[in-house]
Order: C-alpha cells, then sequence, then structure tokens
C-alpha cells in the first residue's frame, strides 16, 4: 500500500507539471499571436492611416469615415475596435495580464489610442444607441491607465510626446 501511495503522489505531482508546463506553452503562444498581430505590417499601416484621420466632431467623422462610400474607411476603424475589445477581453478574463500586456502591447501607444478614440466611441454609444459598443476597449484602456499609475508614471504625458492626447 505504501509503494501504490508513493506511486500515486509522483503520478499526481508529474502530471501538476505538465498541465502548469502546458499552460505556459498555451500562455506564450498566445502571447506570440499577440505579438505577431502588432508587429504586422498590414496592423501598421492601418493604425497610421487612421491615427492621422482627422475630424471636427463625431458628426464629422461619421460623415467622413463610417458613411464614406469606400468601405475601407469603416473596415479599417472596426478592425482596430474589435482589437482593442479583443485585448480588452483577455485582461478582464485572465488570460493575459496587465503588466505583460502593457509591456508587449506598446502599453504607452494603446493609452494614447485609446484616449484618441474615447470620444468618438462615446457619441458612437449614443448615436447608434448601443451602450456595449466599445465597453472592452475603453476597459483595455483605463487598465492600462492604472497601471502606470501603479507603476508611480503619469496616466496620460505631454501633448509635444503624444500629440493627440489632449492633457
Amino acid at each position: 500500500m505504501i509503494l501504490t501511495g508513493i506511486g500515486l503522489m509522483i503520478a499526481l505531482s508529474y502530471y501538476s507539471l505538465q498541465i502548469r508546463n502546458q499552460n505556459r506553452t498555451r500562455r506564450a503562444q498566445l502571447y506570440m499571436q499577440i505579438f505577431s498581430r502588432l508587429s504586422s505590417l498590414e496592423f501598421r499601416l492601418i493604425v497610421t492611416d487612421i491615427n492621422r484621420w482627422e475630424y471636427s466632431d463625431f458628426h464629422d467623422f461619421d460623415e467622413k469615415y463610417l458613411k464614406n462610400s469606400d468601405p475601407s474607411y469603416s473596415a479599417k476603424w472596426q478592425a482596430m475596435m474589435s482589437w482593442g475589445e479583443g485585448l480588452g477581453i483577455l485582461l478582464k478574463d485572465g488570460l493575459v495580464d496587465t503588466e505583460t500586456l502593457y509591456n508587449m502591447a506598446w502599453g504607452q501607444g494603446q493609452i494614447s489610442f485609446w484616449k484618441k478614440w474615447e470620444p468618438i466611441v462615446k457619441a458612437y454609444r449614443i448615436s447608434r444607441n448601443n451602450d456595449d459598443f466599445g465597453r472592452w476597449f475603453e476597459y483595455l484602456g483605463e487598465q492600462l491607465i492604472e497601471f502606470r499609475k501603479r507603476r508611480g508614471l503619469p496616466a496620460t504625458w505631454s501633448t509635444e510626446e503624444m500629440k493627440f492626447i489632449e492633457e
């Protein structure tokens, strides 16, 4: 019976180590998928393009980019909103941690991206009567801001450093 008990303890320990290694491997795969997307030329071109869009208010934005006859405008914006939503859901569900996401997913850039689009997202919610739109993107931005604050860093930085963030 003693040998059976020892064998069972060894088996459970081995199984526990295997599960831990599988979880680390899955997490590494997820991180690499995120990093791969972040570093792709397509992603970088979309980010660069939509960050250059100029508009005076939500109505102007809506007319120029969402209701435009060229569907690529709306598709680019929706792709970026979906990206932010996806990262926010992964963060909320604990599948990625804030520090790793901040360090890997251009944390300051993600915050500035949220700050740039926050007024548009909030106006979109009202105009389309959709309270859930951008909820996880907002969660992501706010969690990254809180992470910066816990590190003793300012939530935002000067407009000279990031021209599209209002101090």
